[in-house]
Parts: structure tokens; sequence; C-alpha cells
């Protein structure tokens, strides 16, 4: 396997109570000491696990599943987190030195204490904001948009999802556990996730599942198409094609593993100041080993990445000026029953210190307007901003 296991280092942890202050302190106190990673499936109650028993690197999506038997192996009983990178050459510029992958079985796991987080308000940012600057700026996008329409109308490709990338700076370093609680406060339906990784901590608050497996059956979430709430229009052409493509995709992602796909019917998923046109595709899969096989065949999906996928990729790396490294990605967990689920981390930023860089995508399809893209992404991008507290507001012109 292209990995490596990392020795776990001495730690004395503090006792834990199940109160919200002492659990949180136990957060801060590993923050910088050694390590901790936050999950909280959608709705659901969360764990904090502290320290590192077992640590692979990856070099390749495809060791991802022996990587996490192996770390099971070593801490028996106990679950694995994991991560993975947009792509494998995609920890450049803020992410240089992190690898492409990483799997994690900490010391041990807490769970999240009843009544976690508490209402919203009681928990404000300590920081207060001194600059704000978007990457590229409207200018700069506004041509990336009208360049990627025009290789769309002269068939060179389907669509492609271009990000843009938000720099915060504070007067303090950020507190981490605080924006966790804030994001999982602000996004109750979201799944929430706080990974520390070589001296920055990548954190967010995904609405979309990639894929779950749960008493043998695999299902994912065919989410696409962005509405801001408040404007009461129906759904245009341009956001049900972009459903349609990903829906698409992911029943041949199904059917290329031999399996039977059933579709829901398209709804409408809210979440926080959004919502998105959604539908439910679902088998049964009596092998575990399936979860990890249809997490490769989806991962980069259309959502993500755009169609078709190479064409997709190559006109990203051509035209972001900067890597996505995590953003995109993948976060997920394993249970040693073989129980799995794994969302993409979008809505999502890497915070260095006193600095943190969120990330935001558009899907462009034909149609696509670069004044609408930059309102677009400049929402989903405040979904994180406030829970920093940054206050709103796209940074650019």
């Amino acid at each position: 396997m292209n990995g490596h296991s990392l020795a776990a280092p001495a730690l004395a942890p503090p006792p834990v109570s199940t109160s919200q202050q002492s659990w949180q302190a136990a957060w801060r106190a590993h923050q910088e000491a050694s390590s901790a990673v936050f999950l909280r499936p959608g709705r659901g109650g969360g764990a904090l696990g502290l320290g590192v028993r077992e640590l692979r690197w990856l070099k390749r999506f495809e060791d991802l599943e022996a990587a996490c038997s192996e770390a099971m192996l070593a801490a028996p009983g106990q679950r694995a987190a994991f991560s993975l990178a947009f792509q494998p050459d995609a920890c450049q510029d803020l992410w240089s030195g992190l690898p492409p992958g990483v799997v994690l079985v900490p010391q041990r796991w807490l769970p999240a204490p009843a009544g976690w987080p508490e209402p919203d308000g009681t928990l404000p940012s300590s920081t207060r904001l001194l600059h704000r600057r978007s990457v590229p700026g409207r200018r700069s996008w506004s041509e990336q948009v009208r360049r990627t329409t025009e290789a769309i109308s002269a068939g060179r490709i389907e669509k492609a999802v271009l990000a843009r990338r938000l720099d915060l700076s504070f007067d303090r370093p950020v507190d981490v556990p605080g924006t966790v609680a804030r994001l999982a406060q602000q996004n109750p339906g979201a799944a929430v996730w706080s990974w520390r990784l070589a001296g920055g901590d990548f954190v967010g608050a995904s609405p979309e599942l990639l894929v779950s497996y749960r008493q043998g059956r695999l299902s994912t979430a065919c989410l696409a198409g962005t509405r801001l709430d408040g404007a009461a229009v129906p759904w245009r052409d341009k956001e049900r094609r972009e459903q349609a493509v990903v829906e698409d995709y992911v029943d041949r992602a199904f059917r290329a593993l031999g399996l039977v796909p059933r579709h829901t019917e398209i709804g409408e998923l809210r979440q926080g100041s959004f919502t998105h046109l959604v539908a439910t595709v679902e088998a049964a899969a009596p092998d575990p080993s399936a979860f990890y096989r249809l997490l490769k065949g989806l991962h980069p999906t259309p959502a993500l990445a755009g169609e078709p996928q190479d064409q997709a990729l190559a006109w990203i790396r051509r035209e972001e000026p900067f890597g996505r490294g995590y953003y995109g990605g993948v976060v997920g967990w394993a249970e040693p029953d073989g129980e799995a689920e794994a969302v993409v981390a979008i809505r999502s930023a890497w915070v260095v210190g006193s600095r943190a860089h969120l990330f935001a995508g558009a899907g462009l399809v034909l149609g696509s307007e670069p004044a609408a893209e930059w309102r677009e992404t400049g929402a989903k991008l405040n979904v994180v901003q406030r829970a920093l507290g940054g206050g709103d507001g796209d940074g650019g012109r």
C-alpha cells in the first residue's frame, strides 16, 4: 500500500465530563498539541477524536479501502476517519506539503455532549475581521465565466464547475471549536467536520452526501442546482439540466458495479439560505467493499468537476488560479462492521492561525451569467464566513 503509519504520541488528556464547556475545552487543549478531528453526520450528535492512534497518508485514491482496514485492524473496535483531496495533484499553493489523502484512528473518540451545540446566538465569535480578498476578483471571474460558456457553446465541454477563494484575515487566531459549533448551529441538516492537518484546520458544513453504506444498502444524493431562498421563481432549465447531468452520472456509476439503482422523485433540499434540487439513488449491496468502489466511481461528480469529466478537470486546471486542495474532496468515516459514509467537502475553509481561506464553486452550463454566478458563490462563501465571525460579503470588485 502507498502510505505510512506514524506512532501515536504520548498524551495525557484532561478529564472530560459531559458538559459542553469541558468538552470544548478538551478540544482546544489538543488542538495545537497533537491532533483533533470532529465529525457530525447530518442531524447527528457528532464525535470528537483526540490524538493519533493510527495514521495513514495516501498517495492514491485506490489505497483508501486498504488503509481504512489496516488502521482499524491495528485499533480493534475503533472508527476510522478519512479525507481525500479534490484530485491527487490538488495540494498546491496553500495546501503544499499535504498528502492527497489521510486515514486516522484517534486515540479516543468522545461523543458530543447532549444538547450540543447550544442554541444559536450563545457562541459569538471573538475575532475581528481585518481584511477580505476574493481570488479571482470580480472582473477576472467574469472573464472566466465568459470563456467557459464559450467553450460550452463550441461543444468542447458540457459543464464545468469553477471555484473561487475568499481570503480572510482576523485580529487573532481563529477559534476552531467555536467556529464548528456555529457551523452546526447555523446548518442543522449539514454534515459538519473539522480536521487538523499539518498545522492547519480543514472545516466545513456540507449538505451533500456522496455515498452511505448502511444495512447492506448503498445510497447517494444527486444534488445540483442552487436557488437562494426568498427568490420566488420557478426552477430554470439551467438548474434542471445541472441536476439531470449529475443523476445520469450517478446511475451509470451504480450500473458499472453491476448494481440495480432505484431513483426517488426529484425534490428540493433546503439548507440554510439555499434550496437545491435533489434525488436519492440507492441499491442493495451485500459486500461492504462496494462502498469504496462506488466512492471511486463517483468522485468527483459533475456537481464538483463537470462533464465530460476529463475535459472538465483539464478546464479547471487551466482556469483556476489556485489549488483546490481538500475543497471539493471527500470527508468520511468507516466503522469496524463495514458501515461507512462520505460527504462532499463543500462549504469549507482551510484555517491557519488568524487566516482563513474559503472556497465555493458554481456549475457553469450554457446560459450561465457571470453576475448570477458571482452572487451564488458569494452566498455559499457566507455560510462559513459567518461562522468564522467575518460577517457577509464577497470581497472583490
